[in-house]
């Protein structure tokens, strides 16, 4: 169920942290894979995939290892709410993920964050909202951006027709009705990523260079003037003494 005002009754959940996901193979999977539980009372099977959670739960006393079959999101709280649906019908709310885990996930994530975001920014402009999510995934070393939500376009789409706050938002009905590809926001990523990976490269190597430039005219002039020629000597104490 995607979690509204009028859950207040429902149980507390358990929650886990220091979680991953993974499949029967024991392979990283993210949970966006799993069924979501849009209303109350909806069942689910687990499908044919298997999905399992590990992690730790009460307050580190105890690890977990359970099979998960759906997940929800509840928007209402002052960051979103994630809990996943264990077999045996208990929810599970997800705390801290594992940090090599994050990258499985970082996408659903992001989606999440700016659903919530929007729900109560409505009008917010496109800029307003990655600035927001920049400083929630600040630790990311790409900024969230467009290309994290294109993979949960369906996704997107289903909470709009759902949640009448996010149907006025410009910039999620933009986002439907284009339809942009994954390919070139990702390329606008990678050239920002490359090109601050530049600057730093370029400014580590100056002094190597300068040093190979002076290493390569010394050795010129050794060619040049062999090693008894007495110019060559007042060279190379002349370089000795810089």
């Amino acid at each position: 169920m995607w979690s509204s005002d009028d859950d207040d009754v429902e149980a507390l959940p358990e929650s886990v942290t220091n979680y991953d996901f993974v499949d029967e193979r024991e392979e990283p999977i993210s949970f966006s894979v799993l069924p979501v539980q849009w209303a109350e009372g909806e069942t689910f099977d687990g499908g044919e995939k298997q999905i399992f959670l590990r992690g730790i739960t009460d307050d580190g006393l105890r690890k977990i290892y359970k099979q998960v079959i759906a997940w929800k999101v509840d928007l209402t709280h002052v960051k979103p709410e994630i809990s996943v649906l264990s077999k045996d019908e208990s929810w599970i709310m997800l705390q801290r993920p594992r940090k090599i885990f994050e990258k499985i996930i970082r996408s659903i994530l992001i989606t999440v964050h700016c659903l919530h975001f929007i729900k109560y920014h409505p009008t917010a402009s496109a800029k307003l909202l990655w600035d927001n999510m920049s400083r929630v995934f600040s630790l990311y070393e790409v900024s969230p951006s467009q290309n994290d939500l294109v993979d949960h376009y369906n996704l997107i789409a289903d909470v709009v027709k759902r949640e009448e706050a996010l149907s006025r938002s410009k910039f999620l009905l933009t986002f439907l009705e284009e339809k942009p590809k994954k390919s070139k926001v990702l390329e606008q990523d990678l050239r920002a990523k490359s090109k601050s990976s530049f600057i730093v490269d370029d400014t580590s190597d100056e002094p190597q260079e300068d040093e190979s430039a002076e290493e390569q005219d010394h050795a010129f002039m050794l060619l040049i003037h062999g090693p008894n020629d007495p110019y060559f000597g007042l060279i190379e104490h002349i370089r000795k003494i810089r």
